[in-house]
């Protein structure tokens, strides 16, 4: 299900560090809320899979993105990262491509 809110959404350009590629998401303060309501309900940590970040807040984003961690100061700015060589329409590595 689509969020109301996606559209506000604001993503990051994607970035390499290392053997990652990287990138934020700033949540909107409803998207923000909507989150620390579904965080309470399943009270199974503070990380959302795949699926949870797509179905439930409707982020946008291909394949293979990660949250890894939340930003203290910015708790609405959603940190994810994939490794390098992921392909975006599958999620799956392309060991490959990061062997060189």
């Amino acid at each position: 299900m689509r969020s109301p809110y996606a559209d506000e959404v604001e993503y990051s350009e994607k970035f390499n560090m290392d053997t990652h590629e990287y990138r934020f998401v700033k949540l909107t303060r409803p998207l923000y809320k909507k989150l620390q309501q579904y965080r309470a309900s399943r009270g199974n940590g503070p990380f959302i899979s795949e699926e949870e970040w797509r179905h439930v807040l409707g982020l946008q984003m291909s394949r293979g993105w990660v949250h890894f961690l939340d930003w203290k100061k910015e708790p609405w700015v959603l940190c994810f990262r994939r490794p390098q060589g992921t392909n975006p329409q599958t999620g799956k590595v392309d060991h490959k491509s990061i062997e060189g």
